[in-house]
């Protein structure tokens, strides 16, 4: 599959095909040419980035509960699968400053799984 991880604010390149903002909110200053689709119904829930935010919810934790979020989303997780498979790049967008404790390679793996 391609599927590719970025930040939000992160210039597109020509490898990223369709770029998908994954955030619950959108990032501030982020316009609408600098992504191709918002999903978020891919991202985590308010409570659960609340959570993670105040530090009442590990990154184990936070990460088990979103695998179980997102997996009410398996349409979208197998239309977004056939279309890596078919060679359409994704490029999954979010604004986590960690790329390791984020959300977006949980869903990458989602993807992957479908």
């Amino acid at each position: 599959p391609l599927l590719i991880e970025k930040g939000a604010y992160a210039p597109a390149g020509e490898e990223d095909g369709l770029r998908l903002l994954v955030t619950r909110f959108k990032p501030y200053g982020l316009g609408k040419q600098d992504y191709d689709l918002w999903l978020r119904d891919l991202s985590p829930s308010s409570a659960l980035v609340k959570g993670f935010k105040a530090g009442t919810l590990d990154w184990k934790r936070f990460a088990g509960r979103y695998r179980k979020e997102v997996e009410t989303q398996k349409s979208l997780l197998r239309m977004l699968r056939f279309m890596s498979d078919e060679g359409r790049a994704l490029t999954l967008l979010c604004a986590c400053e960690k790329p390791d404790r984020c959300h977006r390679r949980l869903l990458r793996d989602a993807i992957a799984r479908a």
